[in-house]
């Protein structure tokens, strides 16, 4: 089965973990499809799903960084050394921000809600992790 969207448990779950307002990282594992998926948006130019997620991320990295946030990490998967063959990925992206009320605040606007059908478009599936400092 492939994940793109949290459930609703899931992000209850997201919600609850940042009582505290302390930074949080988001680590994207993340799988593109040969080519985007825009049947919700006919209008757009046809393209890969990673050029697709580009267009998403090229546009939301500038709002992550309005709300204080910063890309720490994006690369290439070369080889999945621990884990199950059936489950490989292209893509990891790390993104660190100051508190869950940012996150949930950014996912929330209009500007972001816009731009999310690239996301939708171009992921075939995805893991996203939620981690915090320490131990």
């Amino acid at each position: 089965m492939d994940y793109v969207l949290p459930e609703d448990s899931q992000f209850e779950e997201f919600l609850q973990s940042g009582g505290t307002g302390e930074p949080v990282v988001l680590c994207h594992l993340l799988k593109f499809r040969e080519r985007a998926n825009y049947s919700n948006h006919p209008s757009a130019e046809p393209c890969s799903g990673r050029d697709a997620y580009n267009r998403y991320l090229n546009q939301a990295t500038k709002y992550i960084e309005l709300h204080g946030g910063v890309v720490l990490y994006r690369g290439k998967v070369a080889s999945v050394l621990i884990g199950p063959e059936s489950e490989s990925w292209d893509e990891v992206l790390l993104v660190q921000f100051p508190s869950v009320e940012t996150v949930t605040e950014m996912m929330g606007s209009d500007y972001y809600q816009a731009i999310g059908h690239h996301r939708l478009a171009g992921l075939k599936d995805t893991r996203l992790l939620t981690l915090y400092p320490g131990l």
